[in-house]
């Protein structure tokens, strides 16, 4: 009978240290390590760098190789079937009919947000997502991640940004760009925002009676949400971009953990698309989310011991920025004046809150959203105690916190009289757009500078015409990213003079090289890497040689190799002869 007893407390201790073992587990962060890797950078031979420079591959100089990134054991919930998650979204968005989604409870390695040094990393991948190297904003990142390939940035006007990955393929990060205020993405980034994040239609005041992204308002704070569920299957939604483009990157790298980052607009995607396939996401000055979720009728693991769902979905913030606080709203907010309605606040997972008011005597402004700050100024700021004993804040759900608690959604339209206002242009009537008129008046006072000024169209001066035949790449030719290539063609008949520089153009990518001596017959560029044909290796590019006129090159193949062999260490774009 002792003997029976005693086996009994044995295994009873056996159960409880092996429960705390697995208790500890969970709570203890591990390291990352890498290997080294090659740096890619822009060819940097202008100042001002165009956003299409060719990448050249240099070992890495300034930058510190710090070869560990802090993860530790996360918990996410995925879909047992996307297939299944994705009918069910499209039953419920299309047809208003509920399914059962099934999930799956997974431990994988997550990045440990209560790291500093891992959380200003993920936060300048973040702010990478809006540049290329070597630019002026592009801000280093440890060198064992400074390999990545960007996406979105041929000829797109919308979702783009960067890939990280790690040496040994374990890792990426796949880092989303947020709003541009001015340039080729702005008009879709703003689109994006007002109909994500305001609470019906960006309508805030008596300006926006003129131009909405959607027609949704009925009258004495009232929405109807048939009309905004309608709005948002519009194909120029950048969520249903990501979700192709996670799937993509889930095919190519099916044993990899997947991380998903980005800033303000970008970090709302991030989430939104984490919360989507289970993969941990950091979000940087986010604008609440929480309500698109619902407006897209994203299906969520349910709820264990709380009303938040199980995502493993970080957002940080400071207090200085209105932006994520729901709080840059009104006639006289400098959002609405820009022509944005970011008005709520309620966001998905846990949240980080940096209290730089109260620490830094910072003011709220909206000039404090940018991420630039957020790094510099916030996370990587030295000596500042934000919590007793912590040097970042604790992550912590939002409790009690509602979107738009003074509109009232449900079917207050008529589904004949739904219209749809996208980039000016109405299925039932053609609304008053001040933005035309704005635009005929800045073009009137442009011509009369011009006319004021004297300007003169001056004539140009002869030139020698040279327009050589490309003889490589051929059909034939097969390019790796990342190697150094050759680009020939035939300088026999080149003329002594040639008055017109050169450049060689990749064709939905941008400039390769440029400024090379048409004469020489050769130039070495080198490969960049081009997300199209890393999706397809069979996608066709095609180059053209820049020098009085263009001549293209027959459609040729660029290949992503993963496992291969690190490229040089020291070449640049040079004429070869």
């Amino acid at each position: 009978m002792r003997s029976t007893h005693f086996l009994l407390r044995l295994f009873t201790l056996i159960l409880v240290i092996a429960s705390w073992s697995r208790q500890v587990a969970h709570a203890s962060p591990v390291e990352l390590s890498f290997a080294s890797h090659t740096t890619f950078w822009p060819n940097s031979g202008d100042e001002h760098l165009d956003l299409t420079t060719a990448f050249v591959p240099q070992a890495p100089a300034e930058l510190v190789p710090t070869r560990t990134l802090k993860a530790r054991p996360t918990t996410v919930y995925r879909p047992r079937s996307l297939e299944a998650l994705h009918r069910a979204r499209l039953r419920s968005l299309y047809e208003g009919e509920s399914e059962v989604v099934e999930w799956d409870r997974v431990d994988i390695v997550g990045p440990d947000i209560e790291d500093k040094h891992t959380l200003a990393q993920l936060a300048r991948m973040s702010g990478n997502a809006y540049a290329l190297p070597g630019q002026h904003n592009w801000y280093d990142v440890d060198a064992v991640w400074n390999t990545s390939f960007p996406f979105g940035w041929e000829g797109s006007e919308g979702f783009r940004g960067h890939v990280f990955l790690s040496s040994d393929n374990s890792t990426i990060v796949l880092s989303i760009k947020g709003t541009t205020l001015n340039g080729p993405t702005s008009k879709k980034d703003k689109f994006n925002d007002n109909l994500l994040f305001s609470c019906c239609c960006a309508r805030v005041d008596i300006s926006w009676t003129f131009r909405t992204v959607c027609d949704c308002y009925a009258h004495n704070w009232r929405c109807d949400d048939p009309c905004l569920t309608e709005a948002l299957i519009q194909d120029s939604l950048f969520y249903s971009i990501g979700v192709k483009l996670v799937d993509d990157l889930r095919h190519l790298y099916p044993g990899a953990n997947i991380w998903l980052v980005g800033h303000s607009l970008g970090g709302a995607l991030a989430s939104l698309l984490g919360s989507t396939y289970g993969l941990p996401a950091v979000a940087f000055e986010s604008p609440g989310e929480r309500l698109a979720a619902t407006r897209l009728h994203l299906p969520l693991p349910p709820a264990e011991n709380s009303n938040h769902s199980p995502v493993a979905v970080t957002h940080v913030y400071h207090t200085g920025d209105p932006i994520p606080q729901g709080s840059c709203t009104g006639f006289g907010s400098v959002c609405a004046q820009a022509g944005f309605a970011l008005e709520t606040r309620c966001h998905l997972g846990k949240t980080i809150v940096f209290d730089t008011v109260r620490k830094l005597g910072w003011r709220v402004d909206v000039r404090r959203h940018v991420i630039r700050d957020v790094i510099t100024k916030v996370i990587e700021l030295d000596d500042v105690e934000w919590e007793e004993g912590r040097e970042v804040p604790l992550a912590r759900a939002e409790v009690d916190c509602i979107d738009c608690y003074k509109w009232e959604f449900g079917p207050f339209k008529d589904e004949d009289r739904v219209s749809f206002v996208v980039e000016g242009a109405s299925s039932t009537s053609e609304p008053v757009n001040v933005s035309r008129f704005t635009s005929l008046f800045a073009t009137l006072a442009l011509s009369f500078v011009s006319v004021v000024s004297g300007a003169a169209v001056l004539p140009r001066s002869a030139k020698d015409v040279f327009v050589p035949t490309i003889t490589s790449p051929t059909a034939e030719t097969v390019w790796t990213m990342g190697q150094i290539a050759t680009v020939t063609w035939d300088a026999s008949n080149a003329p002594v003079n040639i008055s017109n520089g050169a450049s060689v153009y990749l064709k939905g990518y941008g400039t390769l090289v440029k400024g090379f001596d048409l004469r020489s017959g050769a130039v070495n560029v080198t490969v960049p890497y081009v997300w199209s044909s890393v999706v397809n290796p069979d996608t066709p590019q095609r180059i053209i040689l820049f020098g009085d006129s263009g001549n293209e090159s027959p459609d040729f193949k660029i290949k992503f190799d993963p496992h291969g062999s690190a490229p040089p260490t020291s070449a640049s774009a040079s004429a070869s002869a």
